[in-house]
């Protein structure tokens, strides 16, 4: 896990997130809760480095 897993998860967490930050954009809100996207993106790292 180095530094290219780093960017493979935060890069996922971020794709996951895209959706959620325009509709919180829509609804005026400033902030959005990163933590559950970069804990969900690294299960899917994990799960998918274990496949392939």
């Amino acid at each position: 896990f180095g530094f290219m897993g780093a960017f493979y998860v935060l890069f996922i967490a971020a794709f996951l997130s895209l959706p959620f930050f325009y509709f919180a954009f829509k609804k005026g809100e400033k902030e959005l809760a990163f933590l559950p996207f970069i804990s969900l993106a690294m299960c899917v790292y994990l799960v998918v480095g274990r496949v392939f």
